[in-house]
């Protein structure tokens, strides 16, 4: 028991890291999350900590451990976690598994168009005073916000609305979306406002809006 107890002590940091990727991977529908956050971790040889085998093992036990127990309550409550439960209303088929091909270079290009704008806007923020890069931050946000109220909050609920109403979107919509979505999460890092890059400011849900266009 002491040694347990020593080695869990030694290792609480470890722990830590692994609960908090099991409970994102759950909460976000992502259960390979841990298994790279895991990977690419690089330690001191100094440091005592926990092969790295043997992480992926436990990460790979708590996610059954987080998964079942998830499913066990889903059922004895009657409900789940929200998030991308639009999904139930389609099937899929061949080709939804072959443009995945597709959907991963998309992922990348986006990637690579936000770190574009958080570059573009962070050489701009510095040669702005805090309280002028705020308004004019402030005023984006507003302005598109008016414009196009999809770009707020984290999109969990508005998912849903666009897979119930897609066919009330033009394509470009969609796509114009997407990108302005990453314009104005880097806007809101860049300009200063609170959330950093896991809720920015914009994904701050106060009131519900209509989708209505």
């Amino acid at each position: 028991i002491g040694d347990n107890v020593k080695f869990a002590r030694e290792n609480k940091e470890e722990y830590n890291e692994l609960g908090a990727s099991v409970t994102l991977g759950l909460v976000f529908h992502a259960p390979l999350f841990g298994f790279f956050t895991v990977a690419e971790e690089k330690y001191d040889a100094s440091d005592i900590v926990i092969p790295r085998i043997s992480k992926l093992v436990f990460y790979g036990l708590s996610l059954v451990a987080a998964m079942s127990t998830y499913w066990i309550l889903s059922k004895a409550l009657g409900r789940g976690l929200g998030g991308l439960q639009g999904a139930k209303y389609y099937t899929t088929g061949w080709l939804d598994h072959v443009l995945l091909i597709l959907y991963v270079f998309v992922g990348i290009f986006l990637c690579l168009f936000y770190k574009f704008c958080a570059k573009a806007f962070g050489a701009v923020a510095d040669k702005v005073p805090a309280i002028l890069r705020e308004t004019i931050g402030g005023l984006a946000i507003g302005l598109f916000a008016m414009l196009l109220p999809l770009l707020l909050f984290s999109g969990e609920e508005q998912i849903d609305y666009v897979m119930e109403n897609f066919g009330n979107y033009a394509p470009m919509y969609m796509i114009a979306i997407a990108l302005l979505k990453i314009v104005l999460t880097a806007l809101s890092i860049k300009f200063g406002f609170k959330g950093g890059h896991f809720f920015p400011v914009i994904f701050r849900k106060c009131q519900k809006l209509s989708y209505g266009i």
